[in-house]
């Protein structure tokens, strides 16, 4: 292909192609026709061509060399770097080592001999006692007299005789007898007071039985105040349902009689309990009873 460079288009192309009436080109664009006359969908001008409809022609012809390449652009910069990866697993770690055979231990050494316990050393001599003096006579049993001056104490001697005992003074004389008291009830037989009618006890009914005997009306037995009759505290009085009618236990005005359920009468002819004073003015009542 002919070179267009520094030459105009119809000097190349001028046997080809009709430019126009002038036989050349300008500085406009004119229309080419081809050689019968026939106008081509081209226009040129001294350093344009213009293509104004589809052209359709030969094969391409070869590609031109490639021009001279233009000078590189400045380097962009560096975008940030990225996040560094997740650290990998570490490996499994290896086998350890067999350890080696422990050094036998060494023979203990032997025990030193003990040293022999010293000799006791003997005890000493017991120092002899010394006399004892001989006793005096023992005074009378009256006032006592003033005691005499002691003499210096000597050294003291071997033991010596003992010696005799001196004579006993006399007993002084002994003081009366206190009047002896009266004698007490014999409690291991009890007496028995029998009664026939309502009877108020009395200091010498102290450890007694007393019967209530009777077949009519009810009698009752009255256990008297602490001021009126002084009984010790401890006293047990029984008593006792001797007839068929009925016969029961009260106290009077200020004395206190404790008993299951407040029974306090005799369930029956022969029927048995006792009376035991806790208090000042306070009795236990128990046995066959009823209300």
């Amino acid at each position: 292909m002919s070179d267009l460079n520094g030459n105009q288009i119809k000097d190349t192309y001028g046997g080809l192609l009709n430019i126009g009436p002038s036989g050349g080109t300008g500085a406009t664009l004119r229309q080419v026709t081809d050689g019968f006359g026939n106008a081509l969908p081209i226009q040129i001008s001294n350093d344009t061509v213009n293509f104004t409809g589809t052209v359709t022609g030969g094969p391409v012809g070869p590609t031109g060399a490639s021009g001279t390449s233009g000078t590189s652009g400045t380097s962009g910069t560096s975008g940030t770097s990225g996040s560094s990866g997740t650290s990998g697993s570490s490996g499994s770690s290896g086998t350890s080592g067999s350890s080696g055979t422990s050094g036998s231990s060494g023979t203990s050494g032997s025990s030193g001999t003990s040293g022999s316990s010293g000799t006791s050393g003997s005890s000493g001599t017991s120092g002899s006692s010394g006399t004892s003096g001989s006793s005096g006579t023992s005074g009378s049993s009256g006032t006592s007299g003033s005691s005499g001056t002691s003499g210096v104490s000597g050294a003291a001697g071997a033991t010596g005789a003992s010696g005799s005992s001196g004579t006993s003074g006399s007993s002084g004389t002994s003081g009366s007898s206190g009047t002896s008291g009266t004698s007490g009830e014999d409690t291991a037989t009890p007496a028995i007071n029998s009664q026939t009618t309502d009877y108020t006890l009395v200091l010498t009914d102290a450890g007694k039985v007393i019967e209530m005997d009777n077949s009519g009306a009810e009698i009752t037995l009255t256990v008297p105040t602490n001021a009126s009759v002084a009984f010790a505290t401890g006293t047990q009085i029984l008593v006792v349902r001797g007839g068929t009618g009925e016969a029961g236990v009260t106290g009077d005005t200020g004395v206190t009689i404790e008993s299951a359920g407040n029974e306090k009468r005799l369930s029956n002819q022969y029927s048995g309990a006792t009376l035991l004073k806790n208090g000042s003015d306070s009795w236990w009542l128990f046995g066959d009873l009823k209300v």
